[in-house]
């Protein structure tokens, strides 16, 4: 969670702690499952997941219409 939220703080975003619970159990599983594991990669990979996400539902939302949204 340190590192999620130092790369969040980072690159200036937020997110829910539903979100950050997300985050915490699939670092938790994916370092169960996977020999060549890195906390850091993971949470880089996440972010990016979610900033694509974001920006894709953005394109269907009116600028006029659009408010701060957190991860």
């Amino acid at each position: 969670m340190q590192i999620l939220d130092h790369t969040l703080k980072d690159q200036v975003l937020s997110a829910t702690d539903d979100a950050k619970n997300i985050c915490s159990t699939i670092i938790s599983r994916s370092h169960e499952n996977r020999p060549n594991f890195g906390d850091v990669g993971e949470v880089e990979n996440m972010l990016g997941l979610a900033k694509a996400q974001y920006q894709k539902c953005m394109v269907f939302i009116p600028l006029t219409h659009r408010a701060r949204v957190t991860f």
